[in-house]
């Protein structure tokens, strides 16, 4: 009578086969760890953008003239906005610089308070805190910014700061622009409120 069992040859194929079963598990579940985790970096990046661009719009509505008598536009750029509002909602008005910064891939806000007598913004008191974090609009040569007179023509010409009306705001963001998904773009447009021509 022949004994009951598995040879040393059904033995060592069963190990190799259970061994690249087991490898195959811990890949798919590396691969979905690690998709998840980029999904959700993504997915924070996204939410805090949209967050940073409504802000802006928010802030932009709110230009008026500054403390020191100045145009509520100061600068206008391809990747940069200088404008003054009350962005606290205390007796002073703010000189705000929105701005891609190149060095770190951020949307950013510095702020400047009015102080001493008369009033003026000193460059030196600006805080500047990041808004939305892998933005890609340099790497791709996008505007962030244009700017429409109020007949809605684009201002080409960055020195007519007084003729800017209206800004759209175009903010590409991606966590990992090597891998997909892709780039994902945010839009929003502001009307300034308190320009006298606008009255």
């Amino acid at each position: 009578m022949r004994k009951q069992g598995f040879t040393l040859l059904e033995t060592a194929i069963a190990i190799v086969v259970s061994t690249i079963v087991l490898f195959g598990i811990m890949a798919a579940i590396r691969m979905f760890y690690r998709s998840n985790a980029y999904i959700l970096d993504q997915a924070v990046t996204i939410n805090n953008a949209r967050r940073g661009i409504e802000a802006l719009s928010r802030d932009i509505r709110e230009a008026t003239y500054g403390d020191d008598g100045s145009f509520p536009v100061s600068s206008i750029a391809e990747q940069s906005f200088v404008f003054f509002a009350d962005i606290d909602t205390d007796i002073g008005i703010e000189r705000v610089r929105y701005f891609v910064d190149a060095t770190d891939s951020k949307l950013k806000r510095g702020i400047i308070d009015s102080s001493g007598s008369p009033l003026l913004y000193n460059p030196a008191s600006e805080i500047v805190t990041p808004v939305a974090e892998h933005v890609r609009n340099i790497a791709l040569a996008t505007t962030t910014f244009r700017f429409y007179n109020e007949s809605g023509v684009e201002i080409t010409n960055f020195s007519n700061v007084a003729d800017v009306a209206h800004v759209k705001m175009n903010l590409i963001v991606n966590v990992h622009p090597e891998t997909a998904p892709s780039d994902f773009t945010l839009r929003s447009s502001a009307t300034i409120r308190n320009l006298k021509t606008n009255l």
